[in-house]
Order: C-alpha cells, then structure tokens, then sequence
C-alpha cells in the first residue's frame, strides 16, 4: 500500500499566535515544511524582518538573473508593484529609514537591485527546496512576498 507524501511547503508569516500550529503541523507530518519564513523566535527556518532589512549591497551574486528571459519578464510584471508595496510597507526597518524621508525617495536603480537580490534569493530557495506549494498567512503585499508568489506560479 503506498502512502501519498505531502507536498514540499514553503510558509512565509504566522508570526503570531499560530506559530504553534505551524509547528504542530510539521511535527505531524501533514506538510512536508521544507521552509518556514516567519519569526525566528517562533521557531522559523529564516527570520522575515532580516529579510525586509536586506540592502541592495548585501548581495553581489545575484547579477546572472539579470540576463534571463524569466527574470526580465517577471521583472516587467512585478518590479512596479513590489516598488510600491516595499516603498510602502518597509519604512520602519533600518535601512528603509536611512532611504526613505518625506522627501526622499529610494533610487530606482536601488530598487532594481534589491528586486534581483529579492528574486535570486526566492528561486534558491524554491529550487534547492524542491518546493510544490507556498502557503502564506496574508496576502501577498510586503513586496518581496509579491516576487516570491509570482516567481513560485
């Protein structure tokens, strides 16, 4: 008799009380949770606010996805929205308060460059993961959550 395996998963927030349930689900076996992109104290595999801290600088090996068809195309379909929502959502983090002021807005090449390390970052991880399935607690709209679900469709 065989037994159909759970799906690889990936999951980005619960940061909140449902953390417990992540973990009951992963001890279980209902989820094969390859990744968990919450709070680390809460027993996440990365820490999401690290992430929201990244500069455009933190990164240099991910200039070979410039060149690729997937890259640009992702890029002419999601670099304004994530542009937007990071702009937006990404004020309080230390290296937004240093780039963003009422009157100072983030260059665009900045944006591009942090878009790339977003997206370099994102296919390592659905790729060496192997994963089948994201599963997020909101809506993507922190910015890096919109490349991450659009690049994992």
């Amino acid at each position: 008799m065989s037994r159909n395996l759970p799906p690889r998963t990936l999951i980005w927030g619960f940061e909140n009380h449902l953390s417990g349930t992540i973990a009951e689900i992963k001890a279980a076996g209902q989820l094969d949770v390859r990744v968990w992109i919450g709070s680390a104290r809460r027993g996440a595999d990365i820490d999401k606010r690290q992430l929201f801290e990244r500069s455009p600088l933190d990164a240099p090996h991910f200039a070979r996805h410039f060149s690729s068809d997937e890259f640009q195309e992702l890029s002419a379909h999601t670099l304004s929205d994530f542009i937007s929502m990071h702009t937006r959502w990404g004020k309080d983090t230390p290296h937004r308060r240093q780039q963003i002021s009422a009157t100072v807005q983030p260059l665009h090449h900045d944006m591009v460059q942090l878009f790339a390390y977003f997206y370099s970052f994102f296919d390592e991880l659905l790729v060496t993961h192997d994963i089948e399935q994201l599963v997020f607690s909101n809506f993507p709209h922190q910015g890096c959550d919109i490349i991450l679900y659009r690049l994992a469709r």
